[in-house]
């Protein structure tokens, strides 16, 4: 069986790569796993290039929910559900 070659992907930096068009009369389901991930926009990366797998370290995935106007609307939500349960 024989494996794509890799090529660099078109305006992408050096170190981002995709599978070589290959000829084949038989079709082969193929998943690209994203690996070495380091940060969450590693993650976006490798989602925009296609990969169908990402291996994520736990604290990448929670920066990845983290966002500031995130918790200002869970304590906004939080303050007027306690106000329900009060009333």
């Amino acid at each position: 069986r024989r494996l794509p070659a890799l090529v660099p992907a078109p305006a992408a930096a050096a170190t981002n790569w995709r599978a070589a068009p290959t000829r084949s009369k038989r079709s082969a389901r193929i998943e690209v796993i994203a690996a070495s991930v380091r940060s969450a926009n590693h993650v976006t990366q490798a989602a925009l290039m296609g990969a169908d797998i990402a291996t994520v370290p736990f604290g990448v995935l929670k920066k990845m929910v983290q966002h500031p106007l995130t918790d200002r609307g869970l304590d906004s939500f939080l303050k007027d559900w306690e106000k329900v349960q009060n009333a």
